[in-house]
């Protein structure tokens, strides 16, 4: 389901400070709903006070290594019930993610409306 840049402008602002007020902590981090955003959401995102946003693509991110903007579109590393120690430190300390995530498939992005 979609909504209108003003309906997730929005969301994504009375989100923040509903769980702000509920945690008392300053909530600093976004994910977008099931991974999807465009150019309008990731500005929507960071004028609501957010200091990054995680997308679903499947990669390892190294620390220092993005512009302040690539900040709003983290990738992640999966980790699910099922993964073992040893396969988590291979998404970890390997380029197994990199090859599975976003280095192998582009930006997951939707277009700007």
């Amino acid at each position: 389901m979609s909504c209108t840049d003003d309906q997730a402008r929005a969301e994504i602002s009375r989100s923040k400070a509903e769980l702000e007020a509920i945690t008392g902590e300053a909530v600093t981090q976004f994910c977008y709903p099931y991974g999807e955003f465009n150019a309008a959401h990731r500005a929507q995102v960071q004028a609501a006070g957010y200091l990054g946003a995680t997308t679903t693509l499947r990669s390892r991110e190294t620390v220092g290594s993005r512009e302040p903007e690539a900040w709003f579109e983290l990738a992640r590393v999966p980790v699910v019930r099922s993964t073992h120690w040893p396969q988590f430190l291979l998404k970890l300390l390997t380029p197994y993610e990199d090859r599975h995530g976003r280095r192998a498939r582009g930006p997951h992005s939707v277009s700007a409306a």
